[in-house]
Order: C-alpha cells, then structure tokens, then sequence
C-alpha cells in the first residue's frame, strides 16, 4: 500500500523523509481512528488515518473518532467490519466535532507534504506562498516542534489566564499546531512571542543574563533557517536591534586557526558592512550572518553593561582547517 500510494506523489516532495518523521511521531497498532463522514462515502481505511500525528479529516472538517459513541470502547482493528463495532454500533453514524482553524491549518499542511498537492496549495493561499515555513522540510519543522516545546510549557504556566499568540488549553491542542499556528502573521507572533519571553527573564535574572538567554534563543531558533530566509533576515534585525537595546555598541571578533590571530573590533550598527571581511577570513563562512557567527563560536561573552563604557559582545572562534 505504502509503496504504491508513493508512486503518486509529485517529485518535488521529499516523501520519504517526511513520511519517516511522520511515522517517528507512531502508528496506530492495535487501535485505529475514523470520519464517520469519508466511511458513509466509501467503507475504507483511509492511508493518513493510521497515524497519531493525524487527528483530523481536512476533507470534512472535523475531529477524527478512535472511540466508539455506544460502549465508549477504543475502535481496535480486530472488530466484525470496518464500519461495525463489537457492540453492532455502525461508526458511520458517530457524531464529531468540529475542527478548529488551527487544526485544519495544520491538516493541511500534513496532508500537503505527504503529497496532496491541493492541501498544500490550500494552506499556502491561507499563509501566503512566501511564508518561511514552506521553506521547512517536514523533518525539519517537526526538529522547530521540539525546539519550542520547552518554552509553550513555560508560556502555558505563565500565561493562563490570557489568549494571546499560543492557546492555553494545551489538552486541545498538539504542540505541532500550535507552532505551525505562530507561522500565521508570523513576523507578529514572534514578535509577541519574544517580549514574552523578555518580559518573564527581566525580573528574575540581571541583564547580562537576560541578553544572553534572548540571544541563545535567537541564534538556535535562525539555524533552522537559511541565512537568505525572510526569518533569518527578521531575526537578524531583531537580534542587532536586542543587543542596542542591552546597550551593546561593540562586538569584538576573535578568529584563532593554526598559525594565525585575528582580533578586531567592530561597531554593531555597522554590522553588515563587517561580515563580508570576515567571509574573507575563512572560506567556510559562506552565507554567514551575526547569528550564524555566534552559532559557530566556542566562545561568546558580554563584557558587563553597568560597568562597562564601551560594552563589548566578545565572539571567539576557532577555525582550524577542514580537512
């Protein structure tokens, strides 16, 4: 089945990567999940229903069902027929629920990288074709997922008593969703996002640490991005604009391979008009960037912003030969 449903997937897709992270995500076994509405069309299993990470019809709109509405039991595979339960119940008449926006925009997004190229096309018109997380292989979206999952829990716990850019009933919701939500308007909501994330560290840590927590963030989140991505140029400018903030005014690099020293002190404002000296300075450094530098650094510090007249970003690199 798998092997002939591939067969009808566009080149352009990387199905095979993306069907392998989907599956990561588990397979039903022993239980399974239904539209009652796509069963009343046609008495079939459908391919995208066995998976965990798939709980909703995007056809239909609607929560798919992996109980049954009569004795409550799991719908398992070992039952009389595909639309019969033990207990005679006939799942083409199960009640649903409706699916929200987020679900569906999610569904879509699945089902368009699995290769249903109308669902993709769909959420594209819904996103806008230029969104920077169709530049994402599902893989890598699913490795963004996990990266953001620590920070909505902390997110959850201080935000409970308000609806802002990530939903606060986590039961509804799974974190895949709800990062693929941040992507709507996303030069907004991660805006949003990151004066939240400031607004919890200010009163809990001096600012040293509070640049350094916002930066790591900034830098982890832009590896995910090529450095020509609208995200990763966004990021760029609110990383440059953080430290200005911070009242960095200087950066000092410090690039060390095995017979050379090269330490030299730039302004941050003048930033793009350095980092093409220092592509110069290794050919590694291609398509380099201020949070692709600190992402390659063995050393960063902040010399002290109270104390300082001049206050430093220190980035040291070793760049030893590729061999």
């Amino acid at each position: 089945m798998l092997k002939s449903f591939s067969k009808s997937i566009l080149p352009y897709f990387d199905y095979q990567n993306c069907l392998s992270t989907v599956i990561s995500y588990g397979v039903h076994k022993k239980a399974n999940q239904l539209c009652p509405y796509c069963l009343q069309k046609s008495s079939y299993i459908r391919f995208f229903w066995d998976f965990k990470i798939s709980q909703v019809c995007p056809i239909h709109k609607c929560n798919l069902i992996n109980r049954c509405p009569r004795c409550k039991q799991t719908i398992r595979w070992s039952r009389p027929g595909v639309v019969k339960c033990k207990c005679d119940f006939d799942f083409r008449h199960s009640p649903t629920t409706t699916a929200t926006d987020i679900q569906l925009n999610f569904a879509f997004y699945l089902y368009g990288y699995l290769g249903q190229v109308e669902y993709l096309n769909a959420i594209k018109a819904i996103y806008s074709e230029d969104n920077p997380v169709f530049d994402l292989s599902f893989r890598m979206f699913s490795r963004l997922t996990y990266f953001f999952e620590s920070y909505i829990k902390v997110y959850w716990k201080h935000q409970k008593d308000t609806d802002m850019i990530i939903h606060t009933k986590p039961e509804l919701f799974s974190f895949e969703e709800l990062v693929f939500n941040l992507f709507k308007d996303w030069q907004q909501n991660i805006r949003q996002f990151l004066q939240w994330y400031e607004s919890i560290l200010e009163p809990r840590y001096y600012p040293l640490k509070v640049v350094n927590y916002l930066v790591n963030f900034l830098v982890e989140f832009s590896t995910f991005f090529s450095t020509h991505s609208p995200m990763s140029i966004w990021l760029e400018r609110y990383l440059v604009d953080l430290l200005s903030r911070y009242n960095i005014k200087q950066i000092k690099i410090i690039l060390q391979d095995l017979d050379n020293l090269f330490v030299e002190i730039f302004n941050l404002k003048e930033v793009n008009d350095w980092l093409p000296e220092l592509k110069q300075k290794r050919e590694s450094f291609v398509e380099l960037n201020l949070a692709k530098l600190i992402s390659l650094s063995n050393k960063v510090k902040y010399v002290s912003i109270s104390d300082s007249h001049s206050p430093e970003l220190i980035i040291s690199c070793n760049i030893y030969p590729d061999y």
